[in-house]
């Protein structure tokens, strides 16, 4: 077991492990800059693009807002996505075997490879309270009906059966396709294993 130790004299506001080609490091976000550690040299490698247009780092870059919508960038490279920049972005997805981004807008899903969209869905529910990626699928609580919707990799429903979730969702993998769902209904803690 190694350990190491890098300063900020930033407060530190977001970070996450990622990896960029074959350099493994953090990505960091302050209250002044945005960029990555990488932990072999201790270099810390600055993003192009402006802190306030930062919005999340993914395993393998950065989101941030483009003058025409989401753009990503790994540092070496800044592809735009086909979302606008208002979305959110609610997590990474393999589809197909192939690593994309996931966003969201009001009632609707859109996936997102290497800047394209591969697929786009509204769906038929009140709205999303909250969004959780496990595994291959995307948990869904619909808070004003209380119901959960699990969707596949694809964007389709994987079944139409009515879940009840009146409170928040908690996903956690199990084996190498499993997923589990934990979330309460009438003061119990129910489990739906996928």
């Amino acid at each position: 077991v190694s350990q190491s130790r890098y300063s900020s004299s930033d407060y530190v506001v977001a970070w996450k492990p990622m990896q960029l080609g074959e350099k493994v490091g953090v990505g960091i976000k302050t209250n002044s800059k945005v960029y990555f550690l990488d932990f072999a040299t201790g270099k810390k490698m600055p993003f192009s693009k402006t802190l306030t247009d930062f919005v999340a780092f993914t395993s393998n870059g950065a989101i941030f807002k483009g003058a025409k919508g989401m753009e990503f960038s790994d540092l070496e490279n800044t592809i735009p996505i086909q979302v606008p920049s208002n979305w959110s972005f609610s997590g990474e997805l393999i589809s197909e075997n192939t690593p994309g981004l996931l966003f969201r807008q009001d009632k609707t899903l859109a996936l997102s490879i290497q800047g394209k969209i591969r697929w786009k869905v509204d769906l038929n529910l009140s709205e999303i309270t909250e969004m959780r990626v496990c595994n291959k699928r995307i948990f869904i609580r619909d808070g004003l009906e209380n119901k959960l919707l699990v969707l596949n990799s694809e964007g389709q429903l994987i079944d139409h059966e009515i879940r009840p979730s009146e409170k928040e969702i908690q996903a956690t993998p199990f084996g190498n396709f499993g997923s589990s769902v934990s979330t309460f209904l009438s003061g119990f803690i129910i489990q739906y294993n996928f």
